[in-house]
């Protein structure tokens, strides 16, 4: 059985998609663990604090 043209253009759209979906939340989770200082290092203060 073979697809039409419309048809395998919505399953590489809806794989598009998925993949968007997917990269979007890894983005936010990378960015969101970007911010906290690794578990077991220290953090050094910035320059002119006491």
């Amino acid at each position: 059985m073979l697809l039409g043209a419309h048809a395998l253009l919505g399953v590489a759209g809806g794989g598009a998609l998925l993949t968007a979906v997917v990269l979007g939340i890894a983005a936010l989770s990378y960015r969101q663990e970007a911010g906290r200082p690794a578990p077991g290092r220290a953090v050094r203060a910035p320059p002119g604090t006491p």
